[in-house]
């Protein structure tokens, strides 16, 4: 895997804006390249593209989402123009104005983030660290995402499609995303290989779960029964549908497990103990 890097400048770009607006998965400074991130751009804490998303904290991944959706055309980036009927699915898309990223609050943000990218030269510190970011996919790669059954997603999606990216700039958090055709997964410093199938599974899991919670009343009861006080506590969300996918991918994800020699019982009690009472029924609901 020489010369690979997993590591995607928009990504990093976006991760550094939030990590300047004091976003909790990126505060961390637990290594020597999140030090050097604080330190070297500690002076645009106050830059209007991040005072812009100070506060745009209520989920998981808004800087995975916003980032999958640039593209890179003459030292700029400008927002894919278009979006597929896949993408359209996912609750947390732009088309969607009940998501943080409506396209309004997106195309007004574009211009502040293009001012960011030039201000910091950021352009410029991302390809200083080509070496490191190599050396990190490398570590990525042997040690995670070389042991990731991609065909077993050919069911599903076509895995030539599968797209994953490692984030060194993050603490914490796992993201799944469909962009631009693409199903994405951002897994930071200390994902697993379950969390990348796990995210690798929610492209095609999220439209399942918002068809199945538009149309059948038994599903969206027990999604929305597990909106309570032990989804909050456990970081989890509130709003039926939300939960409605998770549901459904961690089926998903479970049935990889399955089928690749681990033991059922005890992946449902682990989700049980999580925050999904329901996980048994919905893992029925998925078998072939």
């Amino acid at each position: 895997m020489e010369n690979i890097n997993m590591v995607d400048e928009r990504f990093e770009l976006l991760s550094l804006v939030f990590r300047l607006a004091g976003n909790p998965n990126y505060v961390a400074k637990k290594t020597a390249y999140q030090r050097e991130l604080s330190k070297t751009f500690a002076g645009y804490k106050e830059h209007p593209a991040v005072v812009c998303v100070r506060g745009f904290f209520n989920e998981c991944g808004q800087a995975f989402h916003y980032a999958m959706h640039l593209a890179k055309e003459g030292g700029m980036f400008r927002l894919i123009s278009t979006v597929s009927t896949q993408e359209a699915s996912c609750a947390a898309q732009f088309p969607n104005e009940k998501a943080l990223w409506n396209r309004d609050i997106a195309n007004a943000f574009l211009p502040l983030l293009n001012n960011f990218y030039a201000d910091t030269q950021f352009g410029v510190f991302f390809k200083a660290h080509a070496m490191f970011y190599e050396k990190a996919t490398a570590r990525f790669v042997r040690k995670l995402y070389r042991h990731v059954d991609l065909e077993w997603f050919r069911k599903y999606e076509d895995p030539a499609l599968l797209r994953c990216f490692f984030n060194p700039s993050a603490s914490y958090g796992n993201y799944g995303i469909p962009a631009d055709g693409k199903a994405c997964a951002a897994i930071c410093m200390n994902g697993s290989l379950g969390t990348i199938v796990h995210e690798f599974c929610h492209p095609f899991a999220n439209p399942i779960a918002e068809a199945w919670y538009a149309q059948d009343p038994a599903f969206k009861k027990l999604c929305d029964g597990s909106t309570g006080e032990k989804s909050i506590r456990a970081g989890y969300s509130t709003n039926g549908l939300t939960m409605a996918c998770e549901y459904v991918t961690r089926a998903y994800t479970i049935l990889y497990h399955v089928q690749h020699g681990h033991r059922l019982s005890p992946l449902l009690r682990a989700e049980k103990a999580i925050a999904f009472p329901y996980i048994e029924e919905v893992y029925a609901m998925i078998q072939p």
